[in-house]
């Protein structure tokens, strides 16, 4: 009888979510700090590549591919704590942060959105991201100018977040 009690409660304990609702805040959290490596490893081996014009990346497909997946892993995955992180500086009454935070938010979004967008719209179409009919008006370049304003705008906010702006101005 207790050990048909003790299923019910970890049945039930497993049904309310609750232990996931916290592996959920354990890892958003780790991933964005995970981020900040990830990143600014990535922007090292992005200014490897280019001053070796390319040399980096182009022959070594695992590096290529193992940076594609870092930089997505981290740029895509720090929108929620970047937007939380947002909320907490206008809850604390940081405008400088708070504004800060809501721009790299809606441009992390914008990016996400529309390389997502892109992405989806090339599978469902057959063609690369890169063909005129997918990217629309937004050339390429201006896509890959917006992102590497999010990852550097992303790294700076990042090392922001113990800075309080009120204490300056005081």
């Amino acid at each position: 009888m207790a050990e048909q009690t003790d299923r019910l409660h970890l049945l039930r304990a497993f049904a309310s979510l609750r232990w996931y609702e916290e592996t959920i805040k354990f890892v958003f959290p780790f991933v964005a700090k995970t981020s900040e490596l990830l990143l600014a490893g990535g922007i090292v081996i992005t200014t490897a590549n280019f001053l070796t014009d390319g040399a980096v990346m182009s022959h070594n497909t695992a590096l290529a591919d193992a940076w594609s997946w870092a930089q997505a892993l981290a740029i895509d995955s720090s929108l929620g704590m970047v937007s939380m992180n947002a909320f907490q500086a206008m809850r604390e009454r940081e405008k400088i942060k708070a504004v800060i935070s809501f721009t790299l938010t809606a441009l992390l979004a914008l990016v996400a959105g529309l390389i997502t967008h892109f992405d989806a719209l090339s599978h469902a179409a057959g063609l690369p991201v890169t063909d005129k009919s997918i990217s629309g008006v937004i050339p390429l370049w201006v896509m890959t100018a917006l992102r590497a304003i999010a990852v550097i705008g992303f790294l700076l906010a990042s090392r922001l977040k113990p800075f309080s702006f009120n204490a300056v101005r005081q």
